[in-house]
């Protein structure tokens, strides 16, 4: 985050997420394809379908992410699913308080995603 609040959404945690002045963007990755829904000034939508080592359409996952400015204060809410995995969800947010800038984030999952293997016997 930099020293000021602009009056535009900057992502202070991830390059993927980052926002464009452009209105619509499709923006395809060698493992996916980021489309990027800007509403004014002040609010995004970002969505990843996530095409990486899928072999067939039911192999791949998604994230959907919807950022938004509240005075000076950004903050977005996201989520990832994909096939036989459990569903992640998040929620960042930065700011400033006085000359400190403040940033925290946080994930939530049911269990985690790792595979595991378990002793049979």
């Amino acid at each position: 985050m930099t020293s000021s609040i602009a009056p535009h959404i900057r992502n202070a945690c991830s390059g993927m997420w980052s926002s464009s002045p452009l209105q619509i963007i499709l923006k395809p990755f060698a493992y996916g394809l980021k489309v990027h829904i800007p509403f004014g000034a002040s609010r995004n939508i970002y969505g990843f379908l996530d095409t990486g080592g899928a072999i067939n359409d039911n192999e791949m996952g998604g994230a959907l992410k919807f950022e938004f400015l509240t005075g000076r204060t950004e903050m977005a809410f996201s989520g990832w699913a994909k096939r036989n995995r459990r569903p992640v969800f998040g929620y960042d947010m930065s700011s400033r308080l006085g000359d400190t800038d403040v940033a925290a984030e946080i994930g939530v999952s049911r269990r985690d995603n790792t595979r595991v293997i378990r002793d049979s016997g």
